[in-house]
Order: C-alpha cells, then sequence, then structure tokens
C-alpha cells in the first residue's frame, strides 16, 4: 500500500484523503491542479511563453518546498520547464536558474549537488551555443557544494573551468 510523501506512514489505502498522522494530503501530485498544464500550454500558443514559464516555475517551486517536498511533482514540473526550453531556447537564463535550484535541493536532501545534474545543465546550454551559462553552472555548481561540506567532494573548482568543459564537451561527442 501507499504511504504519505510527508511522514512516511505506510499502508494507506489508495483513496485517502488526509493522513492520520501528519493531516495532510498523502499522495504525490494532490496539491497539484491539472489545469495547470492547459493554462501554460494556452499561455504558450498565444505567444506569453515567460507567462507559461513563471505559472510552471511557481509549481515547480511550490512542490519543492522543504516543508512539503513532493519529489514526483517536481520531477514531473522539472521536465515540463525543460520541454518549454527546448521548444524556446530564449529561456536559458530561467532555465539556469532551474538547474540551480535542483542543485540546491540536492544539496539539501544529498548533502551535495550531483555531477549528473551539473554535466546534464551544461550539455543542455552547450546544445544551444550559450556556453557561457555552461560555465556559470560550473561557478553555481561550486559554490553549492563548498558551503560547509566536509570532505569536500570532488568535482570542478573555479581553478579548472575550460578543462571541465572540454571533459563535458568529448562526452557529448561520444553520445
Amino acid at each position: 500500500m501507499p504511504e504519505c510523501i510527508f511522514c512516511e506512514d505506510g499502508d494507506l489505502p489508495a483513496d485517502t484523503e488526509e493522513c492520520p498522522d501528519c493531516c495532510r494530503k498523502p499522495f504525490s501530485g494532490m496539491y497539484f491542479d491539472k489545469e495547470q498544464y492547459a493554462r501554460a500550454k494556452a499561455l504558450e500558443e498565444a505567444g506569453n511563453v515567460i507567462d507559461a514559464w513563471e505559472l510552471l516555475h511557481e509549481e515547480f517551486r511550490s512542490h519543492g518546498d522543504r516543508d512539503h517536498f513532493d519529489d514526483p511533482m517536481v520531477d514531473e514540473l522539472e521536465t515540463k520547464l525543460h520541454e518549454l526550453f527546448l521548444r524556446h531556447s530564449s529561456l536559458a537564463e530561467r532555465r539556469l536558474v532551474v538547474y540551480e535550484e535542483r542543485m540546491s535541493m540536492e544539496r539539501f536532501w544529498g548533502h551535495f549537488a550531483s555531477e549528473r545534474t551539473l554535466k546534464e545543465g551544461m550539455k543542455s546550454m552547450i546544445r544551444i551555443e550559450r556556453e557561457d551559462l555552461a560555465e556559470e553552472l560550473i561557478y553555481i555548481h561550486h559554490g553549492i557544494n563548498a558551503q560547509g561540506t566536509y570532505p569536500r567532494l570532488e568535482g570542478p573548482d573555479e581553478n579548472d573551468v575550460k578543462s571541465y568543459m572540454a571533459l563535458v564537451k568529448n562526452e557529448m561527442k561520444e553520445e
């Protein structure tokens, strides 16, 4: 049986509307209005790409809140934001912010920002010829991981930006 995403109370019936332990809606997506996707699509089709982004980004941030974290919804919303970015590369700087927020979430929940997220973000930026943003992600990643974590994790820092850029570009050629 499913468990509450907030207090991890197990064995809840699938039709549970409120967790008996924490009094919250217990399952992923229960706080999300699926009509938001239709609203975002309509905004995009009307040429209001920034408004569509902001609508989805607000949902992403809401579901990624540390007190009410809904991991499956965060993943779903990040995917929707990435798809919007792929259709509109002018959103690159906004996408960079989402990568930064994702790495901050990883740092909070797992004690470090993953190199996988860093590389994914760098590759996305390199593909649209925004190497400046790919480099900025390295600095962001290093800054997040240098926040008092000991021992320091292996990974790029401000001293090896160029060599790390070359490494990621080589990986892209091999894909």
